[in-house]
């Protein structure tokens, strides 16, 4: 799979075999007309996939996006500890086994005791069709510091991103 960016797509526009991965991010509101809710959840329908976290792991991005899945008639659930992302075993692929996670600063009061990785599986129609971080990840990739960023370590949140992108390719 070549991850390339696709720029700036409208929910319309998104088309599973030219967006494998459509990446909705944000730190406050996330406001879409019913159209673009419709979209969005015919593309999942079609095979695409939805990759969703909130920047910096701000919380309002949280409250947000639970009520805009739940227009679209989608379900948030834990992943299995046992699953293919966390374990990394995969068909066709194998990625990382992560059982536990390290976390920048301003979160590891909150997760004192939960180092397990918190994403959560996005199901529509009794498919998983997406995947949810309530904490930065892709900004902590890179391994630069913000302030107040409830994220993963760099090491962990590439990690998580390459078994994300590997079950992606790989289903």
């Amino acid at each position: 799979m070549d991850v390339a960016d696709a720029g700036e797509k409208a929910p319309a526009d998104l088309k599973p075999d030219e967006v494998q991965v459509a990446h909705l991010t944000g730190r406050q509101a996330v406001t879409m007309a019913e159209d673009d809710v419709k979209a969005l959840a015919d593309y999942l329908k079609a095979g695409g996939f939805l990759l969703a976290e909130a920047v910096l792991g701000d919380r309002r991005f949280d409250g947000a996006l639970r009520p805009l899945l739940g227009r679209m008639g989608a379900q948030l659930r834990p992943l299995p500890a046992d699953g293919d992302l966390l374990t990394g075993r995969m068909t066709g692929a194998t990625g990382y086994a992560i059982d536990t996670v390290k976390f920048k600063p301003a979160l590891l009061a909150e997760r004192i005791g939960r180092q397990r990785p918190e994403l959560l599986g996005v199901h529509l129609d009794g498919r998983l069709v997406g995947l949810y971080s309530p904490f930065d990840m892709m900004y902590a990739q890179t391994g630069c510091d913000a302030w107040g960023s409830r994220g993963y370590s760099e090491q962990d949140a590439q990690a998580l991103l390459t078994n994300i992108f590997l079950f992606v390719s790989s289903r």
